[in-house]
């Protein structure tokens, strides 16, 4: 019944600090990106880029604007517009650290991690100690498991800026990583007292607290997690985790494993948990609904296939229960007495026949010395 693990959140990339100073915008540049900006929160990039276009008519060699305004796009998910911006600029400039930092941030959106380290390299050939670049780099070292890499792209970026959220959180879920969980509990204080409503530092918190044996201060840093972000699945699998493994709180816990399926009925893990809780309970046929249903949207689960065979024996389903016997079996070819539960429910059936030739079939395969 072992649950996958729970894919590492990445924090938010911080906004780079501006390697060179701007041009300095004339007079009616703010209010006019501000309201390019207002077109876009309305949903209205026709109007925003129009905005945008006049603008850099006004002064096309105001690349600290252009830049802001592709990071708005960027934000907005509009990558194509974005890249339309930046493009002309790296033409012209290709060294150019902000521009080169928001292609990387838009690659990152599209999920091309490979061009994003691209343009993260180039900013770090350029300036080694860019705060930004190395600690979006270092996310990258951390979802591929390079913790050292990660490790010195993290105290790279802390070097220049001691206070960039994207380091320390990363630096932290290092450190975890590494079996350091009071260190990492101190990166993660950093964070909160930097942002103290931002709901990933207490979940990562949660994190290290519990592996230092605080349950109840994990607990009160995912209801605090809960609370800053009510709508996020993973808080609520975490925190029924904690409840039901160290705390013996299954009422809580299933309060929170019954939440978690509300906020996100077609993903299967919830069910994993709430199916298991039935199970013990000796609610069967409760458990036998969400096994049911987390094979429907996980049919290669196989961690469920010999409980969900159980349950369904028990409501004497002989044929369903035969093919899950049957799936488990070919999950763990060493337990024949898999097999012989398929047998039984030939039995059941009063089919002779097909149990017969099924264990003639178990016969050629079996080694002599089997107790089987």
């Amino acid at each position: 019944k072992t649950p996958e693990a729970k894919p590492p959140a990445a924090p938010p990339k911080s906004p780079p600090a501006t390697a060179t100073a701007p041009t300095a915008p004339k007079a009616h540049a703010a209010p006019a990106l501000k309201q390019a900006a207002d077109y876009l929160a309305a949903g209205d990039t026709a109007n925003a880029i129009r905005v945008f276009q006049q603008l850099v008519q006004a002064d096309p060699s105001n690349y600290g604007q252009q830049n802001q305004f592709a990071r708005l796009l960027i934000s907005a998910g509009k990558l194509e517009e974005a890249r339309t911006v930046l493009d002309p600029i790296l033409a012209k400039h290709p060294e150019n650290v902000d521009a080169l930092y928001n292609m990387a941030l838009l690659e990152d959106s599209r999920g091309n991690t490979k061009a994003e380290r691209v343009y993260l390299e180039k900013i770090i050939t350029k300036d080694p100690a860019n705060a930004n670049a190395n600690a979006s780099i270092g996310q990258l070292y951390l979802a591929d498991n390079e913790l050292e890499k990660a490790s010195k792209a993290f105290e790279a970026s802390l070097k220049s800026s001691p206070d960039n959220l994207t380091a320390l959180i990363g630096e932290g879920n290092v450190l975890l990583q590494q079996n350091h969980p009071k260190k990492a509990e101190t990166m993660f204080d950093r964070v909160i007292k930097l942002q103290p409503d931002f709901s990933f530092a207490y979940s990562d918190r949660a994190q290290a607290r519990e592996a230092n044996g605080d349950y109840s201060g994990a607990e009160a840093d995912l209801t605090k997690a809960i609370k800053l972000n009510p709508g996020y699945y993973w808080h609520y699998i975490d925190r029924g985790k904690l409840r039901l493994q160290f705390e013996n709180n299954r009422k809580g816990a299933l309060a929170d494993f019954t939440e978690a399926v509300k906020l996100d009925p077609n993903y299967f893990l919830g069910y994993v948990y709430l199916a298991g809780m039935a199970d013990d309970a000796h609610n069967y046929g409760e458990a036998a609904k969400y096994y049911k249903k987390l094979l429907e949207l996980r049919p290669d689960y196989y961690f469920v296939y010999r409980p969900y065979a159980i349950l369904l024996y028990m409501q004497q389903k002989w044929d369903q229960a035969r093919t899950y016997f049957e799936k488990a079996y070919r999950k763990d070819p060493t337990d024949h007495g898999l097999q012989m539960l398929v047998v039984l429910t030939y039995l059941q059936e009063k089919d002779n026949v097909d149990a017969t030739a099924y264990l003639k079939r178990m016969l050629a395969e079996l080694p002599s010395s089997s107790l089987f």
